[in-house]
């Protein structure tokens, strides 16, 4: 199996193009066809051009919408990846146009030199290279706690089906092989299984668990990648927040925070005087959270530091998620006290509270 080369959108995209002279040259990117952006003028050094495509390409339209928490089917998103083309030709019109086919570009994006590090699941052709996620494949969780596994299908040969099955672990020490979905897919299709415990809750039998297992394989049975593994955590915590965020590699991510939190609420007045006194016309509320993560196991604290790059943060309360906007700019390289961990402070998107008598 063969991984096909793809690009981060929101990092730095080049391509390189060989020139037989040192004309000017003119290039377009295309979209199924159509030009998309301004064109590109270069000059050809050495015989090459490198031409940088990112401020193009961020202007395109990807798939980033927050995954269904309900829903137990394969959800396939067919737009998380774009192919494009880089067409161009001498400036005077001379000579035929040569195009490059096949330039893939997920949505995600991280600074080059955390995307180029050996430890990026997308950088080394192993075992690995399809989880999209920093996070642990061991991963100790609540029972409402909403996680989500994904195939993106970028290899070749293409994958045309992917299943999922469950291997359940009980209290009393039984388990229970299950599987559970089946879905045909093309090219380039990104699949996300939702894998929250209450998805397996109509073979439990009233059961309690401990754990289980998902594998994810191929056509012919093949596993995509190791065993997702999920562990049970029962212990009591006097409060328990859920963080939804968008991972570098445009996948989606959650984090289980159990350390203390607390809500702020402020408010900015403007007032006008005129010969009946001063009165308010306008006032805009700012709500603010700040939690700590509370003592995470090394894998959840090792995949942290990609919180921090999200385009997208949500708290999850099991009926509605609410935006955030993440207001910490840095962690450190280890957590803070044993109790309480690290500590992480936003900001709700919301519309402005707007009062004017």
């Amino acid at each position: 199996m063969k991984f096909q080369k793809t690009f981060l959108r929101k990092n730095r995209i080049e391509v390189t193009a060989n020139i037989a002279d040192q004309n000017e040259y003119r290039a377009e990117i295309l979209s199924n066809g159509e030009e998309i952006g301004v064109p590109l003028y270069q000059t050809a050094f050495r015989g090459q051009i490198v031409w940088r495509l990112d401020h193009i390409i961020n202007a395109a339209n990807f798939y980033d919408t927050l995954p269904d928490a309900d829903t137990t089917e394969i959800v396939i998103i067919q737009d998380f990846a774009r192919t494009f083309q880089l067409q161009y030709q001498r400036a005077d019109g001379s000579g035929s146009p040569t195009t490059v086919n096949n330039i893939i570009v997920q949505n995600g994006g991280v600074p080059d030199y955390v995307f180029n590090a050996v430890g990026n699941p997308q950088n080394a052709i192993n075992t690995h290279a399809h989880r999209l996620t920093y996070q642990p494949a061991v991963k100790r969780i609540a029972v409402d706690q909403p996680e989500f596994i994904y195939f993106f299908n970028n290899v070749l040969p293409a994958q045309i089906r992917v299943n999922i099955a469950a291997q359940i672990r009980f209290e009393d020490g039984t388990t229970l092989f299950q599987n559970i979905g089946s879905k045909t897919i093309v090219a380039l299709d990104m699949c996300i299984f939702n894998v929250s415990p209450w998805v397996l809750e109509e073979y439990l039998l009233n059961r309690p668990i401990i754990g289980y297992d998902i594998t994810i394989t191929d056509f012919n049975g093949n596993k995509l990648f190791p065993d997702h593994s999920y562990e049970i955590d029962t212990r009591y915590h006097q409060s328990e927040t859920f963080l939804l965020y968008q991972n570098s590699s445009g996948c989606w991510d959650s984090l289980r925070c159990f350390g203390d939190i607390s809500e702020q609420e402020g408010v900015t007045r403007s007032f006008a005087e005129n010969i009946t006194g001063r009165r308010v016309f306008d006032a805009r509320g700012r709500r603010t959270l700040k939690l700590f993560t509370g003592h995470q196991e090394q894998g959840i604290k090792e995949a942290l530091p990609d919180l921090l790059y999200s385009a997208q943060i949500y708290r999850f309360d099991g009926l509605n998620s609410v935006r955030l906007n993440l207001l910490t700019d840095s962690l450190e390289a280890t957590a803070t006290t044993a109790d309480q961990g690290t500590e992480l402070n936003f900001e709700y998107i919301t519309e402005d509270i707007a009062y004017a008598p």
